[in-house]
């Protein structure tokens, strides 16, 4: 009778020893991930500069989706069977870990805010509460995905060209209707969607066209997901690289004649008659109805809560 029971005994005793060892496995990967998380705090990696995913953990199946989705490494793991922001630093705002979660568990923030005084108070047309005339676009606003970006600047151009329309009587003849600082991501759209709108424009570069986002590593995956650009169209392919992007960029400069001012730099900006802005750059001054900052984070322009120093903060 034992012994017909014993290819049973066994099974039992097989399985229990690979439940073992898979229950090894899980606490080893789960010690790791704490490991990594108490790491992240200690070199402030754990919270996003920008944005960052945030997590219903109500509604969190723990089927690491979020976690394959994202091109950005370590942003996301699992910890007790949930996803977790581990560094939070690295999220750049790709979206796709909220794009793929089966439950809508994942919501694209900002960041903590509380001591961040540096972030920008906009309303829905991307203009500086309390700043008329001047809009932010890309990073400097708090959004650092190129998608996100050339989106801002296409519908600030078109927002101002929406008040040129209203106001065409009172125009100013000596004054842009726009002024763009930065030809990145952002400025590049601003400045292809005023030239596609009629504005008279012109578009500050001081760092070169590309913006901070040329100073990426070599090869640098900078764009997973489609984008549509004013003049030229939806870019045919869904990832690019640092360098194809900046190609790309450059050729637009040139297909389309886009006014760009090299090597100029931002320095400062005040009230000019009629409630226009002089835009003063190291090559001179320029009159401006509305002026677009669409800075990058990592260059070497001088932030604007230095040209405003009494910055919106509430």
């Amino acid at each position: 009778m034992v012994w017909c029971l014993l290819p049973a005994i066994v099974l039992v005793l097989m399985l229990a020893i690979l439940l073992l060892i898979q229950r090894r496995s899980e606490l080893q990967s789960l010690d790791a991930q704490l490991m990594d998380r108490a790491q992240a705090r200690r070199a402030g990696t754990h919270k996003a500069r920008l944005q960052d995913p945030h997590m219903d953990l109500s509604r969190c199946l723990g089927c690491g989706t979020c976690i394959s989705a994202c091109p950005e490494e370590g942003v996301i793991a699992l910890i007790h069977g949930q996803a977790a922001v581990i560094h939070g630093a690295r999220c750049v705002g790709h979206g796709r870990c909220a794009a793929e979660c089966p439950t809508g568990a994942i919501q694209l923030t900002l960041g903590d805010l509380e001591n961040r005084q540096d972030i920008p108070v906009l309303n829905d047309q991307y203009e500086v509460i309390g700043r008329p005339g001047l809009f932010m676009a890309g990073a400097v606003a708090g959004f650092s995905l190129i998608r996100t970006a050339s989106s801002h600047g296409t519908a600030i151009a078109d927002e101002v060209s929406r008040r040129r329309d209203l106001a065409r009587t009172q125009a100013n003849g000596d004054a842009v209707d726009l002024c763009i600082v930065e030809a990145g991501p952002a400025g590049i759209a601003a400045s292809l969607r005023a030239q596609q709108n009629g504005l008279r424009f012109c578009t500050l570069d001081q760092e070169g066209v590309g913006g901070t986002a040329a100073k990426y590593p070599r090869r640098k995956l900078v764009m997973t997901q489609p984008v549509e650009l004013p003049l030229h169209g939806k870019l045919k392919q869904t990832t690019d690289s640092k360098e194809e992007l900046m190609e790309l960029w450059q050729q637009l400069v040139q297909d389309y004649s886009l006014p760009i001012r090299p090597q100029t730099a931002l320095q400062s900006l005040q009230p000019g008659p009629r409630g226009t802005d002089v835009v003063k750059t190291s090559n001179g001054d320029v009159h401006a109805r509305h002026v677009c900052l669409a800075l990058g984070r990592r260059g070497s322009w001088t932030f604007p809560v230095k040209i405003f120093p009494r910055w919106p903060t509430t």
